[in-house]
């Protein structure tokens, strides 16, 4: 037992410096941004179908300050929900690195972001890294297996002045429409 235990140890640390032993994939960079730039495009569209084509059916994503989504259904509830609480303004994408074996591929890269929470009324502006697991299918399309983002900055101070200026502006409003009730009432 000890033996085959030790065994299926070196095989998967074989594998795993295998995979990862390739420092990048350059001829597959261009891929994948092309890849990203249909996905932006899709997202800045709010168009859902096509962005969930994207993800294999049992496809995991890991967004920023939410619950893992697994499964297409769950990505395209998710992603629903978004885009019922922001509206995209700009994303670009830039994929830096790309390693892998076989069918699977792990992306590395950056993104600069511009968006509107429902509770605002400017943009904000974000920059990060994303990590995106994709995996060829038998057709030879990627799509994506699993995938994670997170900022750079910290959007909450943002968002939180954003809120403000929108609550100050709906206060003004509020104000203006009261002094119109008193003149009316003399």
């Amino acid at each position: 037992m000890n033996y085959i235990v030790k065994l299926c140890i070196v095989v998967f640390l074989v594998a795993a410096v295998n995979m990862f032993s390739q420092t990048s994939m350059p001829q597959e960079k261009q891929t994948f941004q092309e890849l990203n730039n249909k996905f932006n495009k899709a997202l800045l569209a709010s168009d859902l179908n096509t962005l969930v084509d994207f993800y294999v059916d049992d496809a995991v994503s890991l967004p920023s300050y939410a619950p893992i989504m697994r499964g297409k259904e769950e990505i395209r509830e998710g992603n629903k929900k978004d885009f019922a609480q922001t509206k995209y303004v700009s994303l670009n994408s830039t994929t830096t690195d790309v390693f892998g074996a076989g069918d699977v591929r792990i992306e590395i890269g950056t993104f600069e972001i511009s968006l509107v929470p429902a509770n605002m009324t400017q943009p904000i502006n974000d920059h990060g890294k994303y990590l995106t697991v994709w995996q060829k299918q038998p057709d030879g399309n990627w799509k994506i297996k699993c995938d994670t983002f997170n900022t750079d900055m910290p959007p909450m101070g943002q968002q939180q002045a954003g809120a403000k200026e929108k609550s100050m502006e709906k206060n003004k409003d509020n104000m203006m429409n009261e002094n119109k009730d008193k003149d009316n009432d003399k």
